[in-house]
């Protein structure tokens, strides 16, 4: 389920290139990556390489997630929630959402980890993050599915 208390600081130098490489071409391609969300043809028509930027997108978001996960474990609906509830202060601008995701997702987990470090001391992160996350998505499908019809 997820903790915080198994990494160390060699693990943190082992998997910072990674990410910061990860975050680096990500960023790189957010303006690439918002043409994108206007659909394939749109993007191709405005000189985007679909295939390329869609594969370096999934290698990055892969290994940052690989390098999370590798480290904590699994903490669920962080990934899910935090980039919805991001994306509703921010916008869907990617250049904007990158950022704001990364620093709402670290104070989330954060938050979680001094609930349960200083309520619950055996409890993994993971069940706390599900009963808060499992709701918030519930209510984030029931609000996006309003708007879609």
């Amino acid at each position: 389920m997820g903790s915080l208390n198994k990494g160390d600081n060699a693990d943190l130098a082992l998997m910072c290139p990674a990410v910061v490489l990860s975050l680096a071409l990500l960023f790189a391609l957010r303006n690439k990556i918002d043409v994108l969300a206007a659909g394939e043809d749109e993007a191709r028509s405005m000189g985007v390489n679909v295939n390329v930027v869609k594969g370096v997108v999934i290698v990055a978001s892969t290994l940052m997630t690989a390098c999370a996960v590798s480290v904590a474990g699994i903490i669920g609906w962080i990934g899910m929630v935090v980039p919805h509830i991001a994306r509703t202060i921010t916008g869907a601008s990617f250049s904007k959402l990158l950022g704001s995701s990364f620093l709402a997702g670290g104070i989330f987990l954060l938050l979680i980890d001094d609930i349960v470090r200083s309520s619950f001391s055996d409890l993994p992160l993971g069940v706390l993050t599900a009963l808060i996350g499992t709701p918030m998505f519930v209510f984030l499908l029931i609000h996006t599915r309003k708007e879609w019809v």
